[in-house]
């Protein structure tokens, strides 16, 4: 922390009108997370769209919140009018219901019809949904018309989807990156090594549902190095993996799930050889004697056992 301190105040020194601002983190994690964060999207421009004139108009309101009191002005203006009956602090609840009404209010939050749509391919999550009904609860209580609660949709998903872009880059620079580190570690020998990798994965996780890789392989990793993406891609996994395929590479079964296709099935290769205690038994000998090939393949059979136990397990 006496490191951070130290850079704080030599930040600072160079650029004084910040000095205050960097005051505050007290911990170069907080001030990392801070000039990394995403800028907020454009909310003018979420609710104009192509529309210039709307963006146009837009622009005269600093923020969401000088926005939300030219609407509650409107409100104020129409009362005074006496277009729109808006019930004044003594309001009857038929003055509130009839106003209500009139601005579109549903009877109840349900009864809003959001045309906002989440980003394509994102599911929200169930934050999302509690919040959104959340906030929809709170804007229905305070009496807010449909297009507002649309509003708040908008602007929310527009967030959503301006990290999910953010992320995906993230994502596509960690991937040439490390890609890059095996080529520097293995050379001509990755393709070799990633495939020793795959076929431990496959023997160790077993195939996810449909064919698709392991949950475990798929799941999504922040690494210390700095990685984003899947674990099945980080290099110290791909390292790993490739060491313990290694280590097995005269295990039929590694060979089958690195793709060779003329290895034999070891448990027929088994009763192959059993057989031969009555047709042959001078080449049973042989194939039985201990270190030999039938010893291997009981070897080989068994851990496939274990491993398939384990994933089960």
């Amino acid at each position: 922390m006496e490191n951070w301190t130290q850079v704080r105040e030599q930040l600072a020194a160079a650029a004084p009108d910040h000095a205050e601002a960097l005051a505050k983190y007290e911990d170069p994690k907080a001030f990392i997370q801070a000039a990394l964060r995403p800028d907020p999207p454009d909310w003018r421009k979420q609710i104009a769209g192509d529309n210039a004139d709307d963006l146009k108009a837009l622009e005269r309101f600093p923020d969401e919140g000088a926005l939300y009191k030219a609407f509650r002005d409107t409100q104020t203006a129409l009362r005074e009018s006496g277009r729109i009956k808006i019930p004044g602090e003594n309001a009857t609840p038929e003055e509130v219901a009839a106003y209500r009404k009139a601005m579109g209010v549903p009877d109840g939050p349900d009864g809003y019809k959001v045309s906002v749509k989440p980003p394509e391919g994102y599911e929200p999550t169930d934050a999302d949904k509690t919040f959104l009904d959340t906030a929809t609860k709170k804007l229905h209580e305070a009496g807010a018309p449909p297009q507002f609660v649309d509003l708040m949709h908008e602007l929310y998903f527009g967030g959503v989807a301006n990290s999910l872009s953010e992320l995906e880059a993230r994502y596509d620079d960690s991937a040439l990156k490390a890609d890059k580190a095996l080529t520097d570690l293995w050379g001509s020998r990755k393709t070799e090594n990633v495939a020793y990798a795959n076929a431990a994965v496959a023997q160790y996780f077993g195939p996810g549902e449909n064919g698709a890789n392991p949950a475990l392989v798929d799941l999504k990793i922040e690494a210390p190095d700095g990685f984003v993406g899947n674990l099945g891609d980080w290099p110290p996994f791909v390292a790993m993996m490739a060491q313990v395929g290694r280590q097995h590479a005269e295990d039929p079964y590694f060979l089958k799930a690195m793709g060779q296709q003329d290895v034999p099935d070891p448990v027929q290769r088994k009763e192959q050889i059993m057989a031969l205690r009555s047709t042959n038994p001078k080449e049973y000998a042989r194939l039985a004697a201990e270190g030999g090939e039938l010893d291997k393949l009981n070897a080989a059979i068994e851990r496939q056992a274990q491993r398939k136990g384990n994933r089960a397990a």
